[in-house]
């Protein structure tokens, strides 16, 4: 038994990069700023509930941003993410995100979509991103 968990021990330690958990700061906070880009031939505007929003690493935030269709006909789109700096990609764990789905709009409606979504606690692990505080995440959007 004390090698089981003595092997546990070790497992669960590499997978922190050998970083004393007890050591890190839990209550870090990082600004995450939205920034939506829509297609040139897509009639849709596209905005965030909050230009941006300061929160807690691993603490899951819902966000809202709204998107409305100018045109007489009806819409569906699809969207893709980039985050930057590019290294805190993996620690970015969407829980439920508009951008998972291609998404429908009736003409001249207006959406409200959501995006849910945490920080992995891990992110205070990367001695890459110790000088890290804001974290931007773009959406293109375009016709599917």
């Amino acid at each position: 038994i004390n090698d089981f968990f003595s092997s546990l021990k070790t497992k669960f330690q590499l997978f922190f990069w050998n970083t004393n958990i007890a050591e890190l700061n839990f209550s870090k906070e990082l600004k995450i700023s939205l920034v939506f880009k829509v297609n040139d031939n897509l009639p849709i505007n596209f905005t965030s509930s909050v230009p941006y929003h300061t929160i807690p690493i691993g603490k899951p935030e819902l966000l809202f941003c709204s998107a409305k269709n100018n045109s007489p006909t009806d819409i569906i789109f699809t969207s893709i993410y980039n985050v930057y700096p590019s290294e805190c990609l993996p620690y970015i764990e969407k829980i439920q995100c508009f951008c998972y789905d291609d998404q429908l709009i009736e003409k001249n409606q207006e959406v409200s979509l959501p995006i849910y979504y945490r920080i992995n606690k891990k992110f205070l692990a990367d001695p890459a991103l110790s000088q890290v505080h804001e974290v931007i995440i773009s959406y293109t959007i375009f016709k599917s």
